[in-house]
């Protein structure tokens, strides 16, 4: 409750309803960036251990406190993020590494809280993580053979696992 995007035609949606972002990153901004990073720098709505993208799966359903959520891409960041970190090629280097962090849509609205336990529910059989998802859409997008197979994903899921992107100012 509260909590809102600031550009709606280029932020949020269904798919896009919640952002999570791995804790295990930010030690490694931190050393890169030579600062300490404040949560959320990553415009996250959700920071939380032990769900980096290469661990979480396109179509992969939690419970986050009184909710239950869906992976359904991983993140497209814009500029913001650079701005908002007062670090000029952060965007760069986000897209370099993959390091995105990704989006859930809500299955079933609840609360969460700071100490809402993370659990989950289902994985999806096909195991295409959001890591491989991010590589390919930034880095291998001409690999039609694993496009498809992201896609066959999000068909059956009924998400857009591989967002339209470009990097514009949000």
């Amino acid at each position: 409750m509260g909590d809102d995007v600031g550009t709606k035609e280029k932020h949020g949606g269904v798919d896009r309803a919640v952002c999570l972002y791995p804790f295990e990153h930010y030690s490694y901004w931190e050393k890169i960036l030579r600062k300490k990073m404040v949560l959320p720098a990553f415009g996250e709505n959700i920071t939380a251990m032990g769900m980096t993208e290469k661990q979480v799966c396109i179509g992969d359903v939690y419970q986050i406190g009184d909710a239950i959520v869906q992976v359904t891409q991983g993140r497209v960041p814009c500029d913001t993020i650079s701005k908002y970190n007062e670090e000029k090629h952060l965007l760069k280097k986000v897209v370099e590494t993959s390091l995105t962090g990704y989006f859930f849509r809500v299955l079933e609205e609840g609360a969460i809280k700071n100490n809402s336990e993370i659990n989950v529910i289902d994985r999806h059989p096909r195991r295409i993580s959001v890591a491989f998802a991010t590589k390919i859409l930034f880095h291998q997008h001409q690999d039609k053979e694993s496009s498809e197979k992201i896609l066959r994903v999000a068909l059956i899921c009924g998400t857009t696992a591989i967002p339209k992107f470009s990097f514009t100012k949000c």
